[in-house]
């Protein structure tokens, strides 16, 4: 805990933003992989009653969930990147996030 009180404001700022998106992030993960609040993606939301019958909703909850907890870890490395003030680590946790995204979209479409 000393190292905490041992920050500067902006810090504790950004730490508190990253832990706000990383909640958001888990709690909308968890509720896209059961399926629920598809609405909230653009894509799907704009599709008529008869194109949403036919996607494979599995997909789609699979996908954005994977993007939605791949957020929040991208979000907790973020604090740990505050912390030991390495701020060019946050650049690398940002280009494996798109790499991990890019994957699990490829991995999904290719089943």
């Amino acid at each position: 805990m000393s190292v905490i009180y041992q920050l500067s404001d902006k810090k504790k700022q950004e730490i508190i933003v990253a832990l706000i998106i990383m909640v958001i992030f888990f709690v909308l993960g968890k509720l896209f992989s059961k399926g629920k609040c598809l609405n909230l993606l653009a894509g799907y939301n704009a599709l008529n009653k008869e194109e949403k019958e036919n996607v494979n909703k599995n997909k789609i909850k699979k996908v954005a969930s994977f993007v939605m907890y791949g957020g929040a870890i991208l979000a907790l490395c973020s604090i740990g990147a505050s912390l030991t003030n390495c701020e060019n680590m946050i650049k690398w946790f940002v280009v494996l996030f798109v790499v991990f995204d890019f994957s699990c979209i490829y991995w999904l479409n290719k089943k």
